[in-house]
């Protein structure tokens, strides 16, 4: 059974704009979270699901830092990068578009918040 870890972001904050790109002692907090799951040993794969404004960003960070296939950024549909957008709502988005039938799966899903900077593995 893969364990999959989910990290949803988007550009459109309005309370702190561009909160999950900020620097939070020296990293982005979207860093943090990859790290630690990365360092936990319990992921088999790393999605983070972005929208079109941080895709190049995200891209540029993830090849330096981490050369491995195990992160992947997945660009989410415009309808769920809006800011009233559920995060249930891009969890089914992903989902269904990387399972034939999810109720099936033998995955374990596991939802990260990028704004959880404090999360160890």
């Amino acid at each position: 059974m893969p364990n999959i870890a989910f990290i949803p972001i988007r550009s459109g904050s309005k309370s702190i704009p561009n909160k999950n790109i900020k620097e939070f002692c020296g990293k982005p907090l979207v860093q943090w979270v990859t790290e630690a799951a990365l360092d936990s040993n319990l992921v088999d794969k790393i999605v983070i699901a972005t929208d079109k404004d941080y895709r190049n960003l995200l891209k540029k960070m993830l090849e330096s830092l981490y050369p491995t296939k195990k992160v992947e950024v997945y660009i989410r549909e415009k309808r769920n990068s809006r800011d009233g957008s559920y995060t249930e709502d891009v969890i089914l988005e992903w989902i269904g578009r990387f399972f034939d039938d999810p109720e099936q799966s033998k995955d374990n899903f596991i939802l990260l918040q990028a704004t959880n900077p404090f999360i160890t593995s």
